[in-house]
């Protein structure tokens, strides 16, 4: 937003939604943390996966 206030040039923002990277925080509450935790949750306590859906 600098670049654009300061040059006037055109800009466009993009916001990643769910993304995961290295210093992420498990439980942060995005879609890559929570599966993440929840496979060692369950590979841990030696608990089946629950799998969603049918494709």
């Amino acid at each position: 937003m600098n670049y654009h206030q300061g040059a006037g040039v055109e800009v466009r923002i993009a916001h990643m939604f769910n993304t995961y990277g290295p210093w992420m925080c498990l439980d942060d509450g995005r879609v890559g943390g929570n599966f993440v935790s929840l496979c060692v949750i369950k590979l841990t306590h030696k608990q089946p996966m629950t799998i969603y859906g049918d494709v």
